[in-house]
């Protein structure tokens, strides 16, 4: 459903400015009001669901402002910053997408309660995963902790709960 309504912004994109752009991310950067009119159009066709106004908060927020601001904070090595921006993030994908599980939900607020620097669930959402950023020398103990908490929390997910440690790696590239 998320995917559609990111494709139905698109299409109304498209149709009402008679442009052709191949995803939401480039009509969004189409002009410098782009975001603006679509949000326009929105309001202005009863026919449109509002839900769509909510997407396209999320969406410009998380790639116009997020992941930028993101990125310049891993350059600086700005932990506190990058804290509570991958906390909005995290936020947005419980209240804008809607698709986070209570489990998720636990484990990124617990991640962060328990001395991760942030913690984000990511993938498919509706069970998907939770990643949590911690120095290497307190990973084994941090993992211990929030694998127990959690185990505490939704026993009856002991048997599919994974946990494990793993380092970054390189960017995506075409090979």
């Amino acid at each position: 459903a998320l995917a559609e309504e990111v494709a139905s912004l698109l299409s109304l994109w498209n149709r009402r400015t008679a442009r052709e752009d191949p995803s939401l991310f480039t009509a969004l950067h189409s002009s410098p009001d782009a975001t603006a009119r679509l949000s326009a159009m929105i309001a202005a066709d009863p026919s449109v669901p509002g839900s769509l106004q909510v997407r396209l908060a999320q969406f410009a927020e998380e790639t116009d402002v997020i992941i930028p601001e993101m990125t310049r904070c891993l350059r600086r090595g700005d932990v506190p910053a990058l804290r509570e921006l991958v906390a909005r993030s995290q936020a947005n994908a419980e209240t804008a997408l809607r698709n986070q599980i209570a489990e998720t939900v636990h484990l990124a607020h617990r991640a962060t309660e328990l001395g991760a620097a942030a913690a984000s669930a990511f993938g498919a959402g509706f069970g998907g995963s939770v990643w949590a950023l911690v120095r290497d020398e307190d990973v084994a103990n941090f993992a211990t902790r929030w694998r127990d908490d959690y185990l505490t929390q939704f026993p009856a997910r002991r048997q599919r709960a994974e946990f494990f440690a793993s380092r970054p790696g390189p960017a995506a590239r075409e090979l």
